[in-house]
């Protein structure tokens, strides 16, 4: 498993899928519009934002892809996870 794996495997899934649908927005694209930049489906995305799906050991890989999409690094969305998950607390 690699650092990046065990950063995001750390991570609470409620904080993370937020966090997905934050940063889209931020960046101004749709579901369907970073799905194609990632060669996934507009459900696969969905389904992460929603809590429906969330990855299991080798599918750290594809969140990785989503992530660095959004011009993060997995340290730097890693941070804003555990910042959002303390503000939902207060």
């Amino acid at each position: 498993m690699t650092r990046n794996d065990e950063l995001l495997r750390q991570l609470p899934a409620t904080a993370v899928q937020r966090e997905l649908r934050v940063q889209r927005q931020l960046h101004g694209l749709s579901q369907q519009q970073l799905a194609r930049q990632v060669g996934y489906s507009a459900a696969v995305i969905a389904q992460l934002e929603s809590g429906i799906w969330y990855p299991r050991k080798s599918g750290f890989y594809g969140l990785a892809r989503i992530i660095t999409a959004l011009g993060l690094t997995i340290e730097e969305f890693a941070i804003l996870c555990e910042k959002a998950e303390e503000d939902s607390h207060e």
